[in-house]
């Protein structure tokens, strides 16, 4: 139930806070749309995704950029094994800090100085599975920058490697814009001599983890 109780100016709001880069309004809608979603008992389904957070995506605005809530949820995890962390999308994204905080690690390629070297994966995903796809190329990317983001906008460039991390004993939730598709598969960094393939089963998360990150979501702008 994607965005169907959530109402369209309440995700264009959001969109013009995007575009200002307007930490309290942002922080204020997405307790809106937290709030909105739970009176509504329209919470969006969601997998775990194989970074080891989740995503709950709940509307488009004018312009074609969907919005969701990314959750890492304290004390669990659910990363693919092996677990590899670096990868490039295939839409821009822009995220706000909304609870907790995180570190992005961003990289570049060809690399100057080769901080991490390996495979290129392709990652193919249908219902319910992912597969990394070994390609033959490899990679040697140099790290470029590493922050630390809470209560803050930060923004992965459509063509950049990046890595995101949260502290297992912490909660951290973004509230996420996303872009347009702009090819079919996004990049993972893999291991030199990984398997050809690696096939990742995306779990459905329970309604009660769901609504959890919702009511603290609620409650982010007091």
């Amino acid at each position: 139930m994607r965005g169907a109780s959530v109402p369209a100016e309440l995700v264009e709001e959001l969109g013009s806070a995007f575009r200002t880069d307007d930490p309290g309004r942002c922080r204020e809608l997405a307790a809106a749309v937290a709030q909105q979603l739970l009176e509504t008992r329209a919470v969006p389904e969601s997998i775990w995704h194989p970074l080891g957070f989740y995503r709950m995506e709940f509307g488009a605005d004018s312009a074609g950029d969907r919005y969701a809530f990314h959750v890492w949820p304290a004390g669990m995890r659910s990363t693919q094994e092996p677990e590899w962390l670096v990868h490039r999308h295939v839409w821009p994204l822009k995220s706000f800090v909304t609870l907790g905080r995180l570190r992005d690690d961003q990289f570049d390629e060809p690399a100057v100085q080769a901080d991490e070297v390996g495979a290129r994966y392709l990652a193919v995903v249908v219902p319910g599975k992912s597969t990394l796809v070994r390609t033959g190329e490899e990679l040697a990317l140099s790290g470029l920058e590493s922050a630390l983001f809470e209560d803050a906008f930060y923004e992965i460039d459509l063509n950049r490697f990046h890595r995101t991390t949260v502290l297992l004993d912490e909660l951290c939730i973004t509230t996420v814009r996303i872009g347009p598709r702009s090819k079919p598969n996004s990049d993972v960094l893999g291991d030199v001599d990984g398997p050809a393939e690696v096939a990742y089963e995306r779990r459905p998360v329970d309604l009660d983890s769901r609504i959890h990150a919702l009511r603290e979501l609620r409650s982010a702008a007091d």
